[in-house]
């Protein structure tokens, strides 16, 4: 356990040298970003997991995640990275490293939506690599419920659907038009305000919607050598 520690912390000082020698991006790795449209508002979620430690005790782990709507498409990504992004480190409360560790530490992606057309596109960070995944975009089969709730002050309705081995629990709100929803979910005739999984492990819950127009951007990550 020693060793694995000291490999850990080798890593990660590995990654902080070259980003200060280097003067790159503060995630470990230089970007290419091509502005693909421009989003009219951003929902902020706070995602949280229920998990183990390292000697097998039960913890709860959350993350705060942009989720940016443009025409279309749509983007969801940290919410400290977001900011970093947009070149408002100002707004962030702590240094950045520590955000990074943490989206890697918790395996939280940046996804963007119908970009390609009909496609979903994940990049993920895992010291000292980055990952990308594209798959096609599947409609999930939602059954519209009986039920409705309030969610951030929006008045919601429910549903229910199955999507990557999971049914989810979620709830939408037909005040903000749009088809988006946090990770890679969405189809429903309105913004998702929440969504549990089945057995409580995954949660997304609104708690900010900002009416902004900032850049949507794809970020074409490489390893930094």
């Amino acid at each position: 356990e020693i060793i694995m520690k000291r490999i850990t912390l080798s890593l990660f000082l590995i990654v902080v040298a070259n980003i200060m020698s280097a003067q790159v991006h503060p995630f470990g790795v230089s970007q290419a970003l091509d502005t693909i449209t421009t989003s009219k508002l951003t929902a902020v979620y706070l995602y949280t997991i229920k998990t183990e430690d390292a000697e097998g005790q039960p913890v709860t782990d959350s993350i705060s995640l942009a989720l940016q709507v443009g025409d279309g498409m749509w983007k969801c990504t940290p919410y400290d990275r977001h900011l970093i992004l947009l070149g408002r480190n100002e707004e962030l409360d702590k240094a950045w490293w520590k955000y990074m560790v943490q989206e890697c530490l918790m395996h939280v992606p940046t996804i963007v939506t119908n970009y390609p057309e009909d496609k979903i596109t994940s990049h993920e960070a895992v010291m000292t690599f980055c990952f990308k995944v594209v798959e096609d975009k599947k409609p999930i089969k939602w059954k519209i419920l009986d039920e409705s709730s309030t969610v951030c002050g929006y008045a919601c309705k429910s549903a229910v659907g199955d999507f990557h081995g999971k049914t989810w629990n979620v709830q939408y709100t037909e005040e903000v038009p749009t088809s988006a929803g946090p990770w890679k979910l969405g189809g429903l005739p309105g913004l998702i305000t929440s969504a549990t999984d089945s057995e409580g492990i995954h949660s997304f819950v609104l708690t900010n919607l900002m009416v902004e127009s900032t850049p949507l951007t794809y970020e074409k990550f490489y390893i930094v050598n």
